[in-house]
């Protein structure tokens, strides 16, 4: 079993089921969407977790983990010109480690916090 990968974009984000699942555009084919397929996080369990559901358009990785294209999850997003990285306006020359030293690790939200 050879896994596979690719990316795709996301198509819809309102998982009738509440389990923070996505559709994605099938990969090579037009107009045709994924079952609902869960989002990888970097925790969780039944009382606590962090949840980061991407947004309908976004670019996204996707691995299969079965010949049959059945089982797969998103990985993450991709950042891209259209859709660039956050800054924090706190300090720009890290915020996109323009001063090569990686020094600053953030997360920010829609509303700016």
């Amino acid at each position: 079993m050879v896994p596979h990968y690719y990316l795709t974009t996301i198509i819809d984000n309102v998982d009738p089921d509440g389990l923070n699942r996505v559709k994605v555009a099938k990969y090579g084919k037009d107009e045709s969407v994924t079952e609902w397929i869960p989002v990888l996080t970097p925790y969780g369990s039944n009382d606590a977790g962090l949840s980061f559901l991407p947004e309908i358009n976004d670019q996204v990785f996707v691995v299969s983990i079965d010949t049959a294209d059945s089982k797969k999850a998103v990985v993450g997003s991709i950042w891209s010109n259209s859709e660039p990285p956050p800054k924090t306006k706190e300090n720009s020359d890290a915020d996109l480690n323009k001063d090569g030293k990686n020094s600053l690790r953030f997360l920010k939200s829609r509303a700016g916090n």
